[in-house]
């Protein structure tokens, strides 16, 4: 590879970003802004989605959209109207792949992120295809060890999502539990509303705040209305550290969340339903330390014993996030721009 120093130019691929909200758009903004920070030159390239510009800057990082068709054609002539855009670049894909442009930038060095998983049971194309990734680039990360499993795909590290410490914060408890993240079914959201039920019924002053947005919102809030549950339901924030201080557990199950509860002490419930969940939470290096359970029983069990007990794995908890800052991501991705 091409040696790496200060004010070169990275350039970003990704299927979305921000103002759009998600797991891998939060670590590409983040990751971009300690890089920018220290004098790189940063471009995103985004998936074309209708609606959105052509071209934004948002703070010192430039975002392009990419043809709303991206094969060869289309991205050849989208390439030599923008190729000062790849002047002496490292390219560094998340997710989004466009094989057509690899082709046309074959002289690059290229790193790419596999972030996440595409369901269960996984589609062997998707596996086929991100082995073809692999076989395509110089240098790979996988968010999570089960990744190399489940898709045969070995990555040259592997990394686990990033959070930074947060400042001084009132911590005054309200709530005994915390749910935050997409309403939607991978989340486990259903399960962990059904098992405060069953917790409401031996802890009748129990209180829960929910925090987010999605499909099963409306069936949340008639289903804690109709058992008289009194969650709290909150609209999605930037900053999640004031709503997580005011609760005692967490129900998460997502890498980004484990860091965060984990920076804030909070014991951590976490469901999975599927064989791969499954792994992506047990193969976790904290995995001995989350209470990891597979049934709205094992929710709720494990959460009124909480609620009975102290938690002494807390602690190891935040030793270990409080090390996974996005500043070290970065520290990461810039040796294998220079590998």
């Amino acid at each position: 590879m091409k040696n790496f120093s200060l004010n070169k130019n990275i350039v970003f691929l990704s299927s979305s970003f921000y103002p759009s909200v998600g797991g891998v758009e939060k670590h590409v903004k983040n990751v971009s802004e300690v890089l920018a920070k220290k004098r790189h030159n940063i471009t995103v390239l985004v998936r074309y989605k209708k609606g959105y510009p052509k071209y934004q800057s948002i703070g010192s990082i430039l975002v392009y959209r990419m043809p709303k068709r991206d094969y060869r054609p289309f991205l050849n002539i989208w390439y030599l109207k923008n190729k000062k855009l790849f002047k002496d670049a490292v390219i560094h894909s998340h997710d989004y792949f466009p094989f057509s442009l690899r082709r046309i930038l074959k002289g690059h060095t290229w790193v790419h992120t596999f972030h996440g998983y595409e369901g269960y049971p996984l589609d062997p194309l998707a596996i086929a295809s991100r082995k073809q990734v692999s076989n395509s680039v110089d240098y790979t990360f996988c968010v999570g060890k089960f990744i190399e499993k489940w898709y045969g795909t070995k990555c040259n590290e592997v990394i686990w999502g990033a959070a930074e410490k947060p400042k001084s914060i009132n911590k005054d408890i309200k709530y005994d539990f915390i749910f935050y993240g997409r309403f939607e079914e991978d989340t486990g959201f259903e399960k962990y509303i059904r098992a405060f039920k069953i917790i409401k019924s031996t802890k009748p002053k129990a209180k829960m705040l929910v925090v987010g947005w999605g499909s099963r919102h409306d069936w949340a809030v008639s289903y804690s209305k109709k058992y008289d549950l009194g969650i709290e339901f909150r609209s999605p924030v930037s900053n999640i550290y004031p709503s997580l201080a005011q609760a005692k557990i967490a129900f998460v199950s997502g890498y980004q969340a484990i860091i965060e509860s984990g920076l804030m002490k909070k014991s951590i419930v976490a469901y999975y339903d599927t064989p791969i969940k499954k792994d992506y939470l047990e193969m976790h290096p904290l995995a001995s330390s989350l209470n990891i359970v597979n049934s709205i029983d094992g929710i709720s069990q494990k959460a009124l014993d909480l609620m009975n007990n102290s938690d002494y794995k807390t602690k190891k908890i935040y030793n270990w996030s409080v090390k996974q800052s996005w500043s070290y991501i970065v520290k990461r991705y810039e040796k294998s721009y220079k590998s």
